[in-house]
């Protein structure tokens, strides 16, 4: 499987390189300049989409899994605010006592 997806990235990277030549002639030209800018941009989305055949598919990019983690956090946290607050003030109190008893206030 890993074979077959490098194998069909080939033609993906010179697909983008194509594309990407042809965006750069385009710019070149100062009257299809508007042309240009778009083409490049399409290529270098080509290009990601050739490095993401390369790259193992059970892999998530790093902010894709803070982004999961941030908003499961967020779900637990805004299914019960009032006994989260409760909570968190326990334990900024706990810890203002912790702090007394060692400085021995």
């Amino acid at each position: 499987m890993r074979f077959l997806r490098g194998v069909s990235a080939i033609p993906v990277f010179l697909l983008a390189t194509v594309l990407l030549v042809v965006a750069l002639v385009l710019c070149v030209t100062i009257l299809l300049l508007p042309l240009g800018v778009p083409l490049a941009l399409l290529a270098i989305r080509v290009y990601a989409v050739g490095v993401r055949l390369l790259l193992p598919r059970h892999k998530l990019p790093r902010h894709k899994e803070v982004k999961r983690g941030v908003r499961t956090k967020w779900r637990r946290a805004s299914k019960h605010p009032a006994k989260r607050m409760k909570k968190v003030s326990n334990n900024a109190r706990k810890r203002v006592r912790k702090v007394r008893k060692a400085v021995h206030i």
